[in-house]
């Protein structure tokens, strides 16, 4: 078989009824092979007609072999993937013949599809480590929001305290001081009581004061 520029010559080329009385394989038989297992063999076409080269010669008598023995479309691809890359070649109008290695094509499309789903892991990583970066802020900043709230009630509540007590010891001596015996004292629970309340009126008004509203 003479190639010129990795073309088949137009002799290394049989038709469908030559292949048939070579063959002993009927016609009908033949296009069924082609239409089923075409991409496996070097095929030529033009319209409706066809071509092969004479090189797939081989790969026919094994396709004719294996249903000979019964086996289905589905077994008969699997051996012939077993043994042979996959080829078409197809002829347009101007009797330009394209060549396609089918393996090749799979393969490389098996690693561009390999090096996207990478790509595609690799952001997917980024964007869920950014979200748990943002989580981890918001939670963070969150519980400083908290920490701050109670320091700021804690300061309003002993600044209230003291304002109280002031207030307390400008009370009467009557209203601070009771008598226990022959002794007078501060009477404490009275101190404690004016204290709380004086807290409790306060404390709200005071918070919203701090926080601007």
């Amino acid at each position: 078989m003479s190639e010129v520029n990795g073309v088949t010559d137009e002799k290394d080329w049989l038709t469908v009824s030559e292949l048939s009385k070579y063959l002993c394989i009927p016609d009908a038989t033949l296009r069924r092979y082609i239409r089923q297992h075409g991409h496996r063999l070097k095929v030529k076409r033009r319209h409706k007609s066809y071509e092969i080269a004479k090189e797939s010669v081989e790969t026919l008598v094994q396709i004719r072999e294996e249903y000979g023995k019964g086996k289905n479309v589905e077994a008969v691809e699997d051996m012939l993937l077993s043994i042979a890359a996959p080829m078409i070649v197809t002829v347009n109008d101007a009797d330009e013949r394209i060549t396609v290695n089918l393996a090749e094509a799979l393969s490389s499309l098996q690693e561009a599809v390999a090096e996207q789903m990478t790509i595609i892991q690799g952001l997917t990583q980024i964007i869920q480590e950014q979200k748990e970066e943002m989580k981890t802020c918001h939670h963070s900043e969150s519980r400083a929001e908290q920490m701050n709230r109670h320091l700021t009630q804690w300061r309003i509540e002993r600044q209230l305290e003291q304002e109280a007590l002031e207030s307390w010891v400008k009370k009467p001596s009557k209203e601070r001081m009771e008598r226990v015996g022959w002794i007078r004292k501060e009477d404490m629970e009275a101190r404690s009581r004016y204290i709380k309340n004086y807290i409790c009126e306060h404390l709200e008004s005071r918070i919203m004061e701090a926080y601007g509203m």
